[in-house]
């Protein structure tokens, strides 16, 4: 009795946070975009090709992050872990470095990964989660600065995902809005498949470096 006691509280407290997280990103989301599908509009009449472009991709990354937020939400009300609501692995890198460079943040990448032994789809998928938040972290602190990348796979030594980015001046490292929660779940997802992850200043003191490293395929329990 004390289990299903358990289990109702832990599904209650999982529904109400559910809701909240509907509440806020929901609307925030909407609002995003419906104030890209306006500014679309106006570019289309001010003739504006870029202006109308960038909207257009603010919208669809709007709606991307929609059907993602609803399918972390079904998630978290059932309590069940669907890997298959994640379609993003390793072959989606080259998009999402094309989306960065689009949303204004150059990026220098080389990929190099040798799947001739099939690499583990979850390690897969954390790889490619991995990097957007390494790349989201190098976008938020040092805007409009080239961020390196390097990825590098196979089957004996693993996965290592690695970035590069001008540390910030002190004034701008002060305003920035950072809470390094980011890095702190880049270093929980390594971990949770086996890998480690290590950020910091470069030895020279000029640059941003963040490495994981992942195992080509998820330890055995």
């Amino acid at each position: 009795m004390h289990d299903l006691d358990r289990q109702m509280a832990e599904k209650e407290e999982r529904e109400a946070l559910a809701r909240e997280v509907h509440d806020v990103l929901g609307h925030r989301l909407s609002l995003l975009s419906m104030q890209a599908n306006a500014l679309e509009i106006e570019a289309q009449e001010a003739g504006s090709r870029d202006v109308e472009d960038r909207a257009r991709q603010i919208q669809e990354g709007a709606a991307g992050s929609m059907t993602g937020l609803r399918s972390l939400l079904a998630m978290l009300r059932t309590g069940a872990t669907d890997e298959s609501a994640d379609h993003h692995d390793l072959a989606d890198i080259a998009d999402l470095v094309r989306e960065c460079i689009d949303a204004g943040t150059p990026v220098s990448s080389n990929v190099f990964v040798d799947q001739s032994h099939p690499l583990d789809p979850v390690i897969s998928r954390s790889a490619y989660r991995i990097t957007t938040e390494l790349l989201t972290n190098a976008r938020k602190h040092a805007p409009g600065s080239l961020v390196q990348l390097d990825i590098r796979g196979d089957a004996r030594g693993g996965i290592t995902i690695s970035t590069a980015n001008p540390l910030p001046d002190v004034a701008r490292a002060a305003r920035s809005d950072g809470s390094g929660t980011g890095l702190t779940g880049v270093a929980r997802r390594a971990q949770d498949v086996g890998g480690s992850f290590w950020a910091g200043p470069s030895p020279d003191g000029r640059r941003f470096t963040a490495s994981a490293t992942l195992p080509w395929t998820m330890p055995r329990v």
